[in-house]
């Protein structure tokens, strides 16, 4: 089996590293010229902590990375600020949350890849796939097969577009997947420098994480404290409406480095949790490290066709909240790796395939929808309408259980590798068995129910 990937970014590169330890042959596009791994944060927990393990880089993430036991949200005007607790979790569910630099995590995931599995500036055009293997053609003029495609290529992905259009021709994509993820805030993030020791408090050996919610103009700023006394931080702007790539207002803004900058001009007087000014925190960051993105969230129904799947952000953009769009995009990698793992030859019967991409998608979707309705509550907590205001009204009076209890439930699905030595959980909590995907080498005809 030869797989072909669309993307270099996280979700991409951790399935590229996975099939590497499986000895599946693959080959991953991506269509900038290098892959710069702009963001602030990332959180994880024990979700997705077996499988690093499994993958030998864990005690490399672990050094790179900060538990974390509270997150704070602060108020201005000034209210009395509310306090999430954290420190359970270890105990509960075998790991701590911990929070480690967006590049930092994919430059630790990159050295899973051979250098040269990945061919930069390979933009994918078109896709032809039949019963013989699936092909790509890229804007270079050149074409590569394989016998399964995976679009790891984000929020627009060209790999959903091309996959919808042929479903469509033939009456197969569902009406609500026939449209562009909505959006309705604007995030600048980045990564500072190291401050000087004593500028801002922060507890030993953990991430302090905290935010401001301004009520009275439509920002909010979240900082991380790095180990190295860097912030890493994010500023989210509610834009007052919602928008798609399609529509002019956003035809009409600025969306690179100059876009950037542009905002980054805008939010400089706002205060941060942590005593400095959003001005402070931009001059000590590299203008390279500052990037402007969408806030987009779309849940979409149709993951495969054919040989064809999409993963991460293509088929579930998250706003981001919990670190779930990463998580999930890792999760989708561990999943598309054992069904491929397990798929039987496809020359023997190309339905093989199909069958295991429907594997994938039955097997995620829950998962997925469940972080999507989670992401969204949290989310509600950050905008600035009738549903927002209600939201953190309700927020603070939810009784301890029922937090434990959406916790419980978020890191219940813990899948691990299948192909790679078990992890033993070690939480009181205990995550639902893993799927056994031995009825994927049975004949084509069986189904996954």
């Amino acid at each position: 089996m030869h797989v072909l990937i669309s993307g270099a970014g996280i979700g991409g590169v951790m399935l590229a590293g996975l099939l590497e330890k499986a000895g599946i042959s693959y080959q991953v596009f991506e269509k900038a010229s290098e892959v710069k791994p702009l963001g602030s944060a990332i959180s994880f927990s024990s979700n997705i902590i077996p499988v690093f393990r499994q993958l030998g880089i864990f005690d490399e993430i672990e050094r790179h990375s900060l538990p974390l036991f509270k997150f704070t949200r602060n108020f201005v005007p000034a209210r009395e600020a509310w306090n999430d607790d954290f420190s359970f979790m270890k105990e509960r569910y075998g790991d701590y949350i911990r929070i480690i630099e967006r590049p930092k995590l994919y430059d630790i995931l990159r050295t899973l890849v051979p250098v040269d599995k990945i061919l930069f500036s390979k933009k994918v055009l078109s896709i032809e796939q039949n019963d013989e293997g699936v092909m790509i053609r890229c804007s270079d003029n050149t074409t590569y097969h394989g016998d399964v495609l995976i679009g790891a290529d984000g929020a627009y992905s060209t790999v959903r577009q091309l996959m919808y259009k042929q479903m469509k021709e033939v009456g197969k994509l569902p009406e609500e997947d026939d449209t562009d993820p909505p959006f309705n805030m604007h995030c600048l993030v980045g990564v500072s420098k190291p401050f000087p020791p004593g500028t801002f408090d922060c507890p030993q050996d953990q991430c302090r994480y905290e935010s401001i919610f301004f009520g009275d103009i439509p920002y909010m700023v979240i900082c991380f404290s790095g180990q190295d006394g860097d912030i890493k931080w994010m500023v989210i702007e509610d834009i007052g409406g919602v928008q798609t790539r399609q529509d002019e207002a956003f035809k009409s803004n600025e969306w690179g480095p100059e876009g950037a900058m542009a905002m980054a001009e805008k939010v400089r007087g706002l205060a941060t949790p942590f005593g400095l000014t959003m001005g402070d925190v931009i001059d000590n960051t590299p203008k390279e490290l500052i990037s402007k993105v969408m806030l987009e969230e779309k849940l979409y129904t149709t993951w495969n066709y054919k040989r064809c799947a999409l993963m991460g952000d293509a088929c579930h953009k998250f706003f981001p909240y919990g670190g779930q769009g990463a998580i999930n995009a890792m999760l989708d990698a561990v999943v598309i790796a054992n069904v491929l793992q397990a798929c039987p030859s496809p020359t023997i019967d190309p339905r093989n395939i199909e069958r295991c991409l429907d594997a994938y998608r039955i097997e995620r979707f829950p998962g997925a929808r469940l972080a999507h309705a989670t992401v969204s509550k949290g989310a509600a907590l950050c905008k600035r309408n009738t549903w927002g205001s209600i939201a953190r009204f309700i927020y603070p009076n939810i009784p301890r259980s029922l937090v434990v209890a959406q916790w419980d439930n978020v890191h219940a699905y813990q899948p691990q590798a299948s192909f790679l030595p078990f992890i033993e959980p070690q939480g009181t909590s205990k995550p639902t068995p893993q799927v056994d995907y031995e009825f994927l080498r049975g004949p084509a005809t069986t189904k996954y129910v």
